[in-house]
């Protein structure tokens, strides 16, 4: 009996297909090659369409994976970004070295306000000063500290007055030296006070100097790590755009 023989027409690989049909009836031969011919066709394109079909089956499978690892991705990397504090490592390395810059600057004016109280007290506290005028405050303007200096140097100077006409123990005099303890006395208290509070200044300010140095220790660290986290997310954002653009090629291509 008769049957269809298929081959390779020309040379090998070649993607053309000679079709042949034995038979006395050519006209019978003619049909039964022609509908060879469109069966063949027809399981040509079925292939077809099923490898487009099972290729974007492949290609959402992969897509999802790679969603899924997305979304992992950015949640670490936003939970890296809250954990570290970090919104611009740039600005923020900025801010740092301002905040520091700004903490030498305040902690310079502070332990400068330290020693000028530390002078006045030495002066005002110094027995050869006993009966001596301050005759300068270098700067502090606290108007208690103000007024008692004022009243201390015009109780001087009324003392230094009087001695030009009377004793030294007349009782005005030892009336006036009173006085004048009790407002050196009120002095050294004051800039005792005046030293603690500049004193816990110095120290807050040391503190934040400390911890903003600490943070400039780590950023260099923190950036790698964070530039590693956009890296793995920059790779996932770029290949689900490959895949997104072959499923549209693969779509287009199965229309």
């Amino acid at each position: 009996s008769s049957s269809i023989n298929v081959a390779q027409s020309g040379e090998y690989n070649s993607n053309v297909l000679s079709i042949s049909y034995a038979t006395e009836n050519t006209k019978l031969g003619i049909d039964i090659v022609d509908q060879f011919m469109e069966e063949y066709q027809k399981a040509s394109l079925e292939d077809k369409r099923q490898t487009l079909v099972n290729t974007l089956s492949f290609i959402d499978a992969q897509m999802k994976d790679v969603q899924t690892n997305l979304g992992d991705v950015e949640r670490n990397l936003q939970g890296f970004r809250e954990e570290k504090k970090i919104i611009n490592p740039e600005a923020q390395s900025q801010l740092i070295f301002g905040q520091i810059s700004e903490s030498s600057k305040q902690l310079t004016e502070q332990e400068v306000k330290l020693k000028v109280v530390d002078i006045l007290t030495k002066n005002i506290a110094d027995q050869k000063n006993q009966y001596q005028i301050v005759s300068t405050t270098l700067g502090i303007e606290e108007p208690s500290f103000t007024a008692q200096v004022l009243e201390y140097n015009r109780l001087q100077m009324e003392r230094q007055t009087a001695l030009k006409s009377t004793s030294i123990n007349n009782p005005m005099i030892k009336n006036l030296e009173s006085g004048i303890e009790k407002l050196r006395t009120g002095m050294l208290d004051n800039l005792a006070n005046f030293r603690k509070t500049y004193k816990v200044a110095i120290d807050d300010i040391t503190r934040k100097s400390q911890e903003a140095n600490s943070q400039i220790g780590t950023i260099p660290a923190t950036e790698k790590q964070l530039r590693e986290k956009s890296r793995q997310q920059k790779i996932f954002e770029e290949l689900y755009s490959f895949l997104l653009q072959k499923k549209l090629e693969t779509a287009i291509a199965s229309a």
